[in-house]
């Protein structure tokens, strides 16, 4: 993955990070989320939009088939706000659409 060539775009409020993993071995954490058993095409958009948010578009679907209802997606939202002169509230959520119904898989990703 560290590999992989990442392309940023910006304007004077926006910065857009983008990854995109073809044909690669799923994660353990995707293996289990999503089920795959092959190859998987992966994505990672990270957009910061100034001066307190970040949005992380993630997920993957079976290798070649470009097929979101087989896949898995997951964003990340943080917000920070100043508190303080000297600090910040950090908050952040986790959103998936996958296995929405299934306690043991939100237990196992809120241990994450």
């Amino acid at each position: 993955m560290a590999k992989t060539p990442v392309k940023t775009t910006s304007d004077a409020s926006h910065v857009l990070v983008e990854r995109y993993m073809n044909d690669t071995e799923p994660s353990i954490m995707y293996k289990k989320a999503g089920g795959f058993t092959g190859k998987v095409d992966r994505w990672q958009k990270i957009e910061y939009t100034a001066p307190t948010h970040i949005i992380i578009d993630a997920g993957a679907v079976p290798a070649g088939t470009g097929d979101t209802k087989q896949g898995i997606g997951t964003r990340i939202i943080n917000i920070i706000t100043p508190q303080t002169p000297t600090s910040t509230f950090h908050f952040w959520a986790f959103a998936r659409d996958f296995k929405l119904d299934d306690p043991a898989m939100t237990e196992y990703l809120g241990r994450r």
